[in-house]
């Protein structure tokens, strides 16, 4: 759990859980934070020892949290000014506290980062970054930025990725019908426009830390528009699984992300930014990369042969009479095992219909039902469909998609993958702030 101990007012309760962590983190921190980096000289001697936190006992100093700050603003295009510092200081202490931890966690795994994987790392950023070797080192040097920061980072990264590919990853299983339903998901919003899309992702855990989580979030929106670089704010500062890719999410469909952040989506053009918006995880900032209109003409291509049975209900007809034709419907669905098996079948429904549909265009059949068909393999009959004069059932015969344009099905397999590989990340970090023991000290 953690713990706050400030030397000015004593001695603050241990044992609090991790919402009372964020209120003492927003009473503190501001405070600790702007007297650390504004008022402080170049980090020397005796104050790089100086303590800004411990974690588990293991110590954060004021000369890491400084020059992680310089590092942050060189990386993001941010300008190095006392407001500045004053409104983000707080997430990167915050920041280096989720490295500490994770780095605890992968010593407890007995999972290290050598020196000489760093420095092979370091080699590739130089490569990466059109620089000649050495090259990060002499720009790091001339911003005054201690090495050891950088390389601190990585190695948090590199330790990090190591415990969810042990620890986490194993439990990501994606099943064949998992990989079906979105396929015909896709199938089903292709003709729709779709959306390349970058995010920052701040969790939040309930009332008790919104307010601090969306002051984050709107000094991060203020930033963006002064000109800060989006991938780099999202390396540092998102919690989400696409800050090791700046954010990127790839492309999106309807029906991938929340409802809230498809509204806002939907009113971007390329190249702006929308946040932050609250969902039940938390806040996001998205930014739309580029947007593609969808082809109503590939999706009139995906066409079916079925079997349809129409209960009719009257449209004065009581709730008592509607749920009485959907059980009767429940049952008659029970006994089918196939399209020779509907037509065979005689409901004692009076008004029952039954109706051959043979190479139908998915795109023509009324929203509700297509919603069902789409999800239906050969052979299958759908669950009763609540249509405007009753209920439906349909049971596919055959079925010609064209799923050109389309994913294939590795990388929607990858795709679902990474969501909950993300799910499962954030839980991770979620028991292990849980269980610690923080002191931010003054």
């Amino acid at each position: 759990m953690y713990r706050v101990t400030a030397s000015r007012s004593g001695n603050l309760r241990a044992g609090l859980a991790s919402a009372i962590w964020w209120r003492m983190y927003r009473r503190l921190i501001p405070v600790l934070c702007l007297g650390l980096l504004v008022l402080a000289p170049p980090v020397r001697g005796e104050a790089v020892l100086k303590l800004a936190a411990t974690v588990n006992g293991d110590p954060i100093t004021v000369h890491d949290l400084v020059h992680r700050m310089r590092l942050v603003f060189l990386t993001s295009h941010l300008r190095d000014t006392p407001e500045t510092r004053q409104r983000l200081t707080s997430q990167v202490l915050r920041n280096l506290i989720d490295e500490a931890l994770q780095l605890q966690e992968a010593k407890r795994l007995k999972i290290t980062v050598s020196d000489e994987e760093l420095n092979t790392l370091l080699a590739k950023l130089n490569k990466q970054n059109g620089m000649s070797p050495g090259g990060i080192e002499r720009m790091l040097e001339q911003n005054r930025i201690d090495l050891a920061a950088l390389r601190a980072k990585i190695r948090a990264e590199q330790a990090w990725m190591g415990v969810i590919r042990q620890q986490i990853r194993r439990q990501v299983l994606i099943n064949g019908e998992d990989v079906d339903e979105e396929l015909a998901r896709l199938r089903l919003v292709r003709h729709l426009p779709r959306h390349r899309v970058a995010e920052i992702f701040l969790p939040a855990d309930g009332i008790s830390n919104d307010a601090q989580v969306r002051d984050l979030a709107n000094r991060l929106m203020q930033q963006l528009r002064a000109g800060a670089k989006f991938s780099a704010l999202a390396q540092e500062f998102s919690q989400s699984a696409s800050a090791a890719v700046g954010g990127d999410l790839g492309w999106v469909t309807q029906g991938q992300l929340d409802a809230e952040l498809e509204r806002e989506i939907e009113t971007l053009r390329p190249g702006q930014i929308a946040g932050p918006i609250r969902t039940l995880a938390g806040f996001y900032i998205l930014l739309l990369l580029e947007k593609s209109e969808g082809s109503k003409q590939a999706a009139d291509k995906s066409t079916v042969d079925y079997v349809q049975l129409d209960l009719p209900v009257a449209p004065d007809a009581d709730a008592d009479q509607r749920a009485r034709a959907l059980s009767f419907a429940s049952e008659i669905r029970d006994g089918i095992t196939g399209c020779e098996a509907m037509r065979d079948i005689s409901p004692a429904y009076p008004t029952a219909v039954k109706t051959d549909g043979k190479s139908v265009p998915l795109n023509s059949m009324p929203i509700e039902i297509r919603k069902s068909v789409a999800m239906l393999k050969r052979g299958e009959t759908s669950e009763p469909i609540p249509v405007e004069k009753g209920i439906t059932l349909v049971t596919v015969c055959d079925r010609k998609d064209d799923d050109t344009g389309l994913p294939s099905r590795e990388e929607i397999r990858q795709r679902l993958g990474d969501r909950r590989l993300n799910m499962l990340i954030q839980r991770y970090m979620r028991e292990l702030r849980r269980t610690a023991i923080v002191d931010v000290r003054v």
